[in-house]
């Protein structure tokens, strides 16, 4: 098995057009002719998930959060930037990061997390794009954030509870922050995980609630005013599954591979309640 398939295979299902123009999704570090016989996925690739790839003998790495966003003047192991890039290739570790283009597919991180959320609420909804589809649009494409409807009515209060129910299932401690009255019903979302509050508090009308990461105050405010509430559950928190989403997905076609969601990654925040 080369670095290649594992490539070929995610980008078949999730393709790189599918990106937003200012990401830098794909194969980023590396040969996609090494073999291969381990595969690390996570979100952010860390100091500390790279050192679990050497520990664990893993020769690539799939992550969410692409690890080179801007251009690299120089690759120095003392580097604070380029830094991860050198021990990377010192030790022979492929990376592909895979941003934007999962997002925006229907089974990407909008729809994992709407599915784990939908089944601790027990109830049943559809998940629909937010942009109007063309006729000629692939299935499973979702675009940017999406619409869910529920097929009952619930309220805030129980949507931030089980919310954090998932958040803890997959190993995140980011805090639920929620914005309205608790007993607000809610049948009808607007979500976009990771930072995806300028997208989601833009579509409002028929809305009832926002989910989504890193909102602002002020910006809250105004969204209250138009008549839809906040369950903000964190940038880790919304995006931390992708780490057992894309393993589950490549288990399904390399069966032969090694592949470990990564046990090093934390939430950059943490909270006193967490403690």
């Amino acid at each position: 098995m080369n670095v290649s398939d594992i490539i070929s295979y995610i980008e078949e299902h999730f393709p790189l057009s599918w990106a937003e123009s200012w990401d830098n999704a794909g194969f980023l570090v590396g040969d996609k002719s090494q073999r291969i016989t381990k595969v690390l996925t996570c979100l952010d690739i860390t100091d500390e998930v790279v050192n679990e790839a050497i520990e664990k003998k893993c020769e690539m790495i799939v992550s969410h959060h692409p690890l080179i966003f801007s251009g690299l003047k120089r690759v120095v192991a003392s580097d604070f930037s380029s830094g991860i890039v050198y021990k990377l290739i010192k030790n022979s570790i492929s990376v592909a990061c895979y941003h934007t283009n999962v997002d925006a597919a229907i089974d990407g991180t909008n729809g994992e997390f709407v599915s784990r959320l939908c089944e601790e609420l027990k109830i049943s909804y559809d998940l629909s794009s937010i942009h109007a589809k063309k006729d000629d649009e692939d299935p499973r494409y979702l675009g940017v954030g999406g619409i869910i409807t529920l097929s009952e009515e619930t309220n805030l209060s129980s949507l931030s509870k089980c919310a954090h129910k998932v958040l803890r299932d997959a190993g995140s401690v980011d805090v639920i922050r929620c914005a309205g009255a608790p007993e607000t019903p809610i049948k009808k979302i607007a979500i976009c995980t990771g930072s995806g509050f300028s997208v989601v508090s833009k579509v409002v009308a028929g809305v009832d609630c926002v989910i989504t990461g890193d909102s602002k105050y002020h910006e809250t405010q105004t969204l209250l005013k138009r008549g839809a509430c906040l369950c903000d559950c964190g940038h880790h928190g919304t995006e931390i599954m992708f780490r057992e989403m894309m393993a589950s997905f490549l288990k399904k076609k390399f069966a032969s591979l090694e592949i470990l969601p990564s046990s090093s990654e934390d939430s950059v925040f943490w909270s006193e309640m967490d403690k």
